[in-house]
């Protein structure tokens, strides 16, 4: 990865939350295979949260692509003063960039999606906590503790989805090395 796209990457991190309170939802652009690839995301994090024990009704909002949001801005929920969320929009060039899944990471997609959940659903203010890791399973030296930082988000390991579900909701929650050794362990990674 060379620099360029390194800081494109950072650049298509943001989120909205400064401008979604009483802000107008944005029209609805999405082609008919953008909304299938959202819904199919909605559809498992509603399952990842279902298998957590979570109660949430995902589908109670709709879900909005739209190419009126800045470049810098990944999605945005938008939200009534009184907290009732009144849907999510993602922003078309950061689902168009970055919706792409591996078989060892989810992509951008999912974690945008999580992240605008974790303001709409569940409260959630942003949280940039951070760990430095030194473990031959990661690719990465540091992780995200949280779902919901306010920048750099990037394509998310799959073993650490179960984490970042659980965490949005106040399930879980890594501090150290030894928490993340422990998730890992029950999480029967490490078998």
């Amino acid at each position: 990865m060379n620099i360029k796209t390194i800081f494109l990457l950072l650049l298509f991190v943001s989120c909205g939350k400064k401008i979604s309170q009483n802000m107008i939802f944005p029209t609805d652009q999405a082609t008919l295979a953008e909304k299938e690839v959202i819904m199919r995301a909605v559809d498992q994090l509603q399952t990842n949260f279902q298998d957590n024990g979570v109660e949430v009704v995902l589908r109670s909002i709709p879900y909005h692509v739209t190419s009126s949001l800045p470049d810098n801005i990944a999605g945005i929920c938008v939200y009534q003063e009184n907290g009732r969320p009144v849907g999510i929009a993602i922003n078309r060039r950061v689902l168009n960039d970055w919706m792409i899944e591996s078989a060892t990471h989810y992509g951008f997609l999912y974690k945008a999606l999580l992240h605008e959940i974790g303001h709409c659903f569940f409260g959630r203010d942003h949280d940039d906590g951070h760990l430095e890791i030194s473990l031959d399973l990661f690719t990465e030296n540091s992780m995200d503790l949280s779902v919901m930082i306010s920048g750099g988000l990037a394509r998310t390991p799959k073993v650490l989805w179960p984490y970042y579900v659980k965490e949005i909701a106040g399930l879980d929650r890594i501090n150290t090395q030894d928490d993340l050794m422990r998730f890992l362990r029950d999480s029967h990674v490490l078998d």
